[in-house]
C-alpha cells in the first residue's frame, strides 16, 4: 500500500489489512487514518 489516504480507502474496501495480516478478526484502522491525513497535509521535504 501506498501511504496515501486513496490507497488506504481501498484496502479498506477490499479488507487487505486483514488478509495482509493473516488475522481472522476485524482489525481497527483509525490510528493509520489519522497518520495517513498528518502526512497529506504536511509539505513535502526538499531533501536533496
Amino acid at each position: 500500500m501506498h501511504p496515501t489516504l486513496e490507497c488506504f480507502d481501498k484496502s479498506i474496501g477490499r479488507r487487505a489489512f486483514g488478509r495482509a495480516l493473516k488475522v481472522t478478526e476485524t482489525l481497527g484502522s483509525e490510528n493509520v487514518a489519522r497518520f495517513l491525513a498528518s502526512k497529506e497535509t504536511q509539505p513535502e521535504s526538499l531533501d536533496s
